[in-house]
């Protein structure tokens, strides 16, 4: 079925929903993770990353020597993040396998 939007057009779209989601949620999140002490030297996954905001305050909060994984099944946002403690997967969290005992933090994007 043809959604009636060309490929430039969805991903519009989609961007703008994921700046419309960041809007809502992405200062309640950070306070939630200033919370819990996100600091340098974390190693932290994020899993269902959208377009990378909250990963790349994790790459800033956990400094050069942290590390953080961000995930998605499609990564066509998250590609423009270039930052050295970042690294960007393809990944499905119900089929692919994840390193084990690797993190500090693990965060869903399941936004609340």
């Amino acid at each position: 079925m043809n959604s009636g939007y060309t490929p430039d057009e969805s991903n519009m779209r989609e961007g703008d929903r994921f700046s419309a989601l960041e809007k809502l949620f992405d200062a309640g999140t950070i306070q939630l993770l200033n919370e819990r002490g996100v600091a340098g030297g974390w190693h932290c996954l994020e899993i269902g990353a959208g377009r990378g905001s909250i990963a790349a305050w994790l790459s800033e909060r956990v400094g050069p020597t942290g590390r953080v994984i961000a995930t998605d099944l499609n990564t066509r946002f998250l590609d423009t993040l270039q930052r050295p403690n970042l690294e960007v997967r393809r990944h499905n969290i119900v089929t692919d396998p994840l390193p084990e005992h690797e993190f500090d933090l693990v965060r869903t994007s399941g936004w609340y």
